[in-house]
């Protein structure tokens, strides 16, 4: 009990403390932000150099505190420390707590119409995404009436989500009865639609139960499979180059009421720090997904498409998904819920566009990450700018705070 109350007296006094910076006691406004993920991550890397921006823009009048690993609050509560003030700014999974965000939920359900191809998916779904959930009230309100200002209401995390197991699974006969690891959601659903037995368990248990039989399989973004050194204990991967599970998605945002007092000139500067931080973020995962190149080779992992019959209950239950979307939607909101899944469609298809032909990213990588861990490109030589600078134009600037 007793650590529990200076729990409880260190938190009041670190939001007191944010408080008063921001309201004149002192010159610099300290932001609180509760990361769910640990500083040696791919997204802390992201994050590290963000809160240098956020500084930089604010001529120092904005600072950001990371704690990190939940600490402050873990992934399922951050987005309750933000409304409640314990933090002011940072990433929310809102996936984690449907029921407080079922719009997002049940339009997050869809993300898997970005296209299987490495590198342009990822850049694809994420612009997607923000696209649509910026102009979207929908989606923005329900953020907002819960006391959170949403930045980047909606983005790709992960776009490609992949089978990771013990011994080869390509067909649905190697997936039968199959226990599988999924974040649940879709990915459950999908699992089950390959005849596979999901399960749920933490990250941190991933490793051991592959070790130990008590998992067969996993759905993991390859950036997963480094960091929690998964390919270690399942060598077998099955990656399909015409579809993939469907992605995570994730949200940037801001305790409301610190977000209204830093007024519309404070609002903009740390908007600008958006274009270079979704250009990072995007950067960075891949980055990790890289890794699969030496990774693979040290410990002989193989890479498997699906077989037809797999890759057909895939696309099955993703087409059944989508044909059933409106009876799934959230109740009193129909017409709204069919443009929004609508626009979501066409931003997909847009950027797939925009991304492979206009920036010209499809001359410029494999097709495959077969082809990538076979060739000798580096994260190094794939130039984000262009992305990030279409990004901006297209999306971010247009959704300036001061412009609204």
């Amino acid at each position: 009990m007793k650590r529990r109350i200076l729990a409880v007296l260190a938190v009041s006094s670190m939001v007191a403390l944010t408080a008063a910076c921001s309201s004149g006691g002192a010159s610099t406004n300290v932001a609180q932000y509760a990361h769910p993920n640990d500083p040696t991550t791919w997204l802390a890397n992201a994050d590290k150099e963000w809160i240098k921006d956020v500084e930089s823009a604010t001529d120092g009048d904005v600072k950001v505190n990371i704690h990190w690993s939940g600490s402050l609050a873990a992934a399922p509560e951050a987005a309750d420390a933000m409304a409640s003030g314990t933090s002011q700014i940072g990433i929310l999974y809102p996936i984690y707590t449907p029921s407080k965000f079922p719009n997002w939920a049940w339009l997050s359900e869809y993300s898997f119409q970005s296209d299987a191809r490495p590198v342009i998916g990822d850049m694809q779904a994420y612009a997607a995404a923000l696209e649509v959930s910026l102009n979207s009230d929908l989606l923005k309100d329900e953020y907002r009436d819960q006391g959170i200002e949403p930045l980047l209401p909606m983005f790709e995390m992960n776009a490609g989500y992949h089978l990771v197991c013990t011994e080869p699974v390509t067909s649905l006969d190697d997936a039968k009865g199959k226990t599988v690891r999924t974040p649940g959601g879709p990915w459950e659903r999908e699992t089950t639609a390959l005849g596979m037995a999901p399960t749920q368990m933490a990250v941190g248990e991933m490793y051991e139960a592959l070790q130990r039989g008590v998992l067969d399989c996993s759905v993991n973004p390859l950036r997963d499979l480094i960091a929690f050194d998964l390919i270690e204990v399942a060598t077998d991967l099955t990656m399909d180059d015409e579809i993939g599970f469907t992605g995570f998605d994730a949200a940037l945002g801001a305790n409301l009421d610190w977000w209204d007092g830093l007024g519309p000139e404070g609002q903009d500067e740390i908007w600008s720090t958006l274009k270079d931080y979704s250009e990072r973020f995007v950067a960075a995962g891949l980055g990790a997904d890289f890794e699969l190149r030496e990774k693979s080779k040290e410990h002989g992992v193989t890479i498997h498409e699906m077989g037809d019959d797999m890759r057909e209950a895939l696309q099955k239950n993703q087409s059944q998904r989508m044909a059933d979307a409106m009876s799934t939607a959230p109740k009193g909101s129909g017409e709204q819920h069919e443009k929004l899944l609508s626009a979501y469609s066409a931003a997909m298809d847009k950027w797939q566009r925009i991304i492979t032909d206009e920036l010209g990213y499809g001359d410029k990588v494999p097709a495959t990450w077969s082809e990538i861990i076979a060739s000798d490109l580096s994260i190094d030589d794939i130039d984000f700018e262009p992305f990030g600078d279409r990004l901006w134009d297209e999306v971010l600037k247009p959704a300036m705070p001061s412009t609204r």
